[in-house]
């Protein structure tokens, strides 16, 4: 217990805000505490924590890592820390000690995932940190939530997401009485589901561990909505199932068309609504492939909407995204064109552009009732985007307001006539330089 507590107050002094590699590390302090005297300076535990490793020799093991997490419960949140120490020990052989750590710094924290915002924010705290490192781009909450909104889920349905990654997305939609299939190719996302949906005793799930693109089984039997943030592209095409690769002026299998596949694979799975996000650049691209898949979009009136996000909406990615809602019952052939930009329903966040939370209701009632505002939205009939050769940008659509810049013209020649005036006085005393250089030869 002794050794416990002194853990608690090194952790407590860096402010419980240590990165997960030096927590990791200060775990290995926790393990040879009796080797350390206080008299060595060498050794700081709050200074290179890197260097533990080499003063120690030796490091941290996936056992230690569950131990402590037993050893870090407080009694409030004691059952749910037995609860994930008993699926850690499962999977021993199968978890990193990186991902161990994410919730042993949570049970520090006295953190409990008791409902979907508290794995919400444990998802967003540690997501951020290793989706840097890992090179992914998590989606952030907000815009989540928004496209939970958009999916209108009702009781009784099933939501899937092909590129489920952490979950939230799925959490957020689903309502009483519905059902989540997952699927997700990146195992520790797999892991993490698990555990989640494991302590959330009230959620129906399955999932699928198997790449989407190549076991689509779901979009084959199709569900009613779809929810997914699926990559911009894939480097190296794998194999893909047949049912996905059919689009329209499409001959062979390639990885520069990674993401129609994965548009393909969500509006098949959607018997009523679907809702992704697509970087801006497949609303205009002209290519054979995104033209032919655009085009049967609009002929079977699938899209509801179309709304833009400004650049830097996921964390470290200067990318500007669209939201592409599908409806495959609409009443009219008409689709939303929508720019976020001058909404008034952003805010400037450190490290990217949110939505604000509490304009998100907002920003649905634009979508359900079709409300047109001059640089905000507008409605466009599908004959109109045909004739812009499928262009899907709203900015193309929504109308501006162009201020015309008023010219002083009595200013300029004022301004004109003051350059000329002094143009002229340096030429003057450039001429008198040169006639007394030669004067002195």
């Amino acid at each position: 217990m002794e050794k416990t507590e002194k853990f608690r107050m090194l952790y407590t002094k860096t402010g419980n805000t240590l990165p997960q590699d030096e927590a990791l590390l200060l775990i290995l302090l926790f393990e040879n505490l009796d080797a350390i005297s206080p008299e060595k300076d060498y050794f700081n535990p709050l200074y290179k924590l890197a260097n533990l490793p080499y003063v120690f020799g030796n490091s941290i093991h996936t056992e230690d890592l569950i131990r402590y997490i037993q050893c870090f419960v407080d009694n409030e949140i004691k059952t749910e820390g037995l609860t994930i120490m008993s699926f850690f020990y499962e999977r021993l052989n199968t978890l990193r000690e990186s991902f161990i750590a994410d919730f042993l710094l949570m049970m520090l924290k006295g953190v409990r995932i008791q409902n979907v915002e508290d794995y919400i924010d444990f998802v967003s705290d540690s997501g951020i940190r290793s989706g840097r490192r890992l090179n992914e781009y998590y989606t952030p909450v907000n815009i989540n939530r928004y496209m939970a909104k958009l999916l209108n889920v009702q009781e009784g349905d099933t939501i899937y997401d092909c590129c489920s990654g952490t979950g939230s997305s799925l959490l957020l939609a689903a309502k009483e009485n519905t059902s989540i299939i997952s699927q997700e190719i990146n195992h520790k996302m797999v892991i993490q589901q698990e555990l989640a949906f494991h302590l959330l005793t009230n959620i129906d799930y399955t999932i699928i561990a198997e790449d989407s693109l190549m076991f689509p089984e779901c979009a084959q039997r199709q569900v009613d909505k779809v929810i997914s943030n699926p990559p911009f592209a894939l480097r190296g095409m794998r194999k893909v199932s047949d049912y996905v690769s059919d689009i329209p002026g499409e001959d062979s299998i390639r990885s520069s068309v990674s993401d129609l596949y994965f548009y393909n694979l969500i509006t098949k799975a959607a018997k009523d609504r679907a809702v992704f996000l697509a970087p801006v650049g497949f609303l205009f691209k002209k290519d054979r492939q995104s033209t032919a898949f655009k085009r049967k979009l609009l002929e079977c009136n699938y899209i509801e909407a179309i709304i833009q996000l400004p650049p830097r909406s996921l964390f470290g990615a200067n990318i500007a995204l669209a939201i592409v809602v599908i409806h495959k019952h609409k009443k009219d052939s008409q689709i939303l064109m929508m720019n976020l930009e001058k909404s008034g329903c952003l805010k400037n966040n450190r490290v990217h552009i949110d939505i604000d939370e509490d304009k998100i209701s907002d920003l649905v009632e634009y979508v359900e009732k079709r409300h047109e505002k001059i640089e905000v939205s507008k409605v466009v009939n599908c004959d109109e985007i045909v004739k812009n050769e499928y262009n899907l940008i709203p900015d193309l659509y929504i109308e501006h307001i162009y201020e015309e810049e008023i010219v002083d013209l009595d200013a300029l020649l004022k301004e004109r006539k003051i350059i000329i005036e002094a143009l002229q006085k340096q030429y003057t005393t450039v001429e008198n330089l040169i006639t007394q250089l030669k004067g002195d030869e």
